[in-house]
């Protein structure tokens, strides 16, 4: 006995929503990663710049990896930003005081 135009109707809808679900459970997962890679890296960068070591050495670090970098006034330093998933991103806060690394500090950004 072979399905109705019902059945072919819902089975299709049906596979149309598993598809549908199936794809936005795959990008909430790829930005979930995303997201915990970018914070990895920024921790891991900020690991690499303990305190009292030449700040120089930290923005040559970052200069040699291609990644951006925005200089802070209040109190003088430097954010390093590490690409998260579309508009999210994980950065290392570096303060610097007389040319040497006063404090790091990680934090996530996004919309």
């Amino acid at each position: 006995m072979t399905p109705g135009p019902l059945a072919r109707c819902l089975r299709m809808a049906a596979l149309i929503a598993a598809l549908a679900l199936g794809g936005v459970a795959a990008l909430v997962g790829w930005g979930l990663y995303a997201n915990q890679r970018a914070a990895d890296a920024a921790r891991d960068f900020c690991a690499l710049s303990p305190v009292g070591s030449a700040a120089a050495e930290a923005i040559a670090r970052a200069d040699a990896a291609g990644l951006r970098q925005v200089p802070t006034r209040e109190p003088e330093g430097r954010d390093v930003y590490f690409q998260g998933w579309v508009f999210n991103a994980a950065v290392c806060h570096i303060d610097i005081q007389k040319g040497r690394v006063a404090a790091t500090a990680t934090r996530m950004e996004g919309d």
